[in-house]
């Protein structure tokens, strides 16, 4: 369906904030209920952001990431408002501690981790895409109790297309209770750093709170728990928590659990690179190998793009070829459909 703003009710403010919401909304004419992420901030580069987070996941498979569903001219300040599907379930805030809630995390969050940190396989972004923010408010549920990794608000993508507009991201963004040290110390973003907040979180679903650590050091002040204190947790799942956080809140990144290598622990193979296939029907035979292509002339060049007058970024963000902080309106216009 085409979304249009006009044809949105909102239902629920989810998130306000100085200069952003995140809102409850139903499309009037389908009935479909939607997420709205808005912003009016006037910081440099919050338009080249909103455009970046738009794509921040569209070459990452996992059944565990909400991708942006599509965007809408912001109806409260410059660029995108963008859509994001509702999920009722609510958020792993709210969730009771428990092994259980701990172990199903570590497999959701990784899955979604292991995507995302090998998106650039797929060639619109250079680099491993880091999430930035992982914690329990982030990993919502869905009505049949699928735990997916949402809001890449201080992703990679994001931070790099707001420094390509000129906006000031040195330093930390992101969460600090659940931030490595690396992160709060101004180091640039690594997939590390994302294992580690995935670490805090497996430790406070474990035991229902935040670990100590040394101020100076980073390191554990008591150590690792007895994770045999988790609700519900057996032997097995006790240990299969120690190993997982002691490799997690490792304080060398080098030596920190990769998202490959969480999921290897919980006996996991990592994540598709793309959507599995549907099977040919028993009834109706796979389609055979195309011929080979007869000589012909040259094939025709691929359609070219609305020009821009705006200065492409270091092209990192492409959509189509194109830096996505560089899209024309008619650019726009293409991705503003949601899927029912």
């Amino acid at each position: 369906m085409e979304l249009d703003v006009a044809a949105l009710r909102v239902v629920e403010r989810l998130v306000l904030r100085p200069h952003a919401a995140t809102l409850r909304v139903v499309d009037k004419g389908s009935g479909a209920e939607l997420v709205l992420k808005t912003s009016w901030a006037p910081a440099a580069g919050a338009a080249a952001a909103a455009e970046a987070e738009l794509f921040a996941c569209a070459d990452a498979y996992s059944p565990h990431l909400l991708p942006c569903a599509g965007a809408v001219r912001n109806p409260a300040g410059p660029g995108l408002a963008l859509v994001y599907r509702y999920l009722p379930g609510g958020s792993l805030d709210a969730a009771a501690s428990s092994a259980a809630s701990a172990l199903a995390a570590a497999s959701a969050v990784g899955s979604a981790l292991a995507a995302l940190h090998a998106a650039q396989e797929s060639g619109w972004w250079s680099e491993p895409i880091v999430h930035g923010d992982v914690k329990p408010a982030n990993v919502l549920v869905d009505a049949d109790g699928t735990m997916i990794l949402a809001d890449y608000g201080v992703s990679s993508p994001v931070r790099a297309a707001r420094a390509d507009a000129g906006a000031d991201v040195a330093g930390f963004a992101g969460s600090p209770a659940y931030a490595s040290p690396h992160a709060t110390a101004g180091y640039p973003p690594s997939p590390a750093d994302d294992m580690w907040s995935l670490g805090v979180v497996l430790y406070q679903l474990a035991l229902g709170c935040l670990p100590d650590f040394d101020v100076a050091t980073g390191a554990l002040l008591r150590g690792l728990p007895d994770f045999c204190a988790a609700p519900g947790a057996s032997q097995a799942d006790a240990e299969t928590l120690r190993a997982l956080v002691a490799g997690l809140l490792t304080l060398d990144p080098a030596e920190r659990l990769t998202a490959a290598e969480t999921l290897a622990l919980l006996g996991i193979n990592p994540p598709p690179a793309a959507p599995p296939q549907a099977a040919p029907s028993p009834t109706q035979p796979a389609p055979a190998a195309p011929a080979p292509a007869a000589p012909s002339r040259a094939a025709p060049p691929p359609a070219v793009l609305p020009s821009s007058t705006r200065e492409r970024p270091r092209g990192r963000i492409k959509v189509a070829g194109r830096s996505s902080s560089s899209l024309s309106a008619e650019e726009l216009a293409m991705i503003t459909k949601v899927p029912r």
